[in-house]
């Protein structure tokens, strides 16, 4: 896993490159999610700077795009990366050979991504972790019947982690 000195080290050289130019910003982004492993081998950013907002991230089927305010909500590193994964996650659930065509699905796979992947910093923020597991449950309560069958080992995870966490 990764040291304590070295996630400093990456958030601080992060950090300085999402406070310049766009093309710093990107370079920034794209050097985190080789470094973390989280491209999935889509060399598919590009600076947008008519994307403002709250979020760190957004995506269309063809690439992520990124804004100008884009690094501010986040003040964990650890959950700054998982927003990141998880949006590079739904590029590749919709642009790969057989794409996912359920929004509810994707998103189900996409929270239960954030939570449970091994290989990022944890988000130590109990709040934020119950808010991913309350969207997580609500998208699999959104599936067909079919499809809960398909995952209710993931809903089981789910509700676990709910119970660890407390309501």
């Amino acid at each position: 896993m990764f040291t304590p000195e070295f996630l400093r080290a990456e958030e601080a050289l992060f950090r300085a490159a999402a406070a310049g130019s766009g093309e710093q910003r990107l370079a920034a982004m794209q050097r985190l999610c080789t470094q973390f492993g989280i491209d999935r081998g889509l060399a598919i950013f590009t600076y947008d700077p008519a994307i403002t907002g709250a979020y760190a991230v957004a995506f269309s089927d063809t690439d992520v795009r990124f804004g100008p305010l884009c690094f501010k909500p986040y003040t964990e590193f650890g959950l700054l990366l998982r927003v990141i994964a998880h949006e590079v996650l739904h590029v590749h659930q919709k642009t790969k050979l057989f794409p996912i065509t359920s929004h509810n699905e994707r998103e189900l796979l996409a929270y239960c991504d954030t939570l449970f992947r091994t290989d990022l910093p944890p988000i130590n923020d109990k709040a934020t972790l119950r808010f991913f597991v309350s969207k997580g449950l609500k998208y699999y309560e959104a599936l067909s019947a079919w499809k809960k069958f398909r995952y209710r080992n993931l809903a089981t995870k789910l509700q676990e982690e709910q119970v660890r966490l407390g309501k």
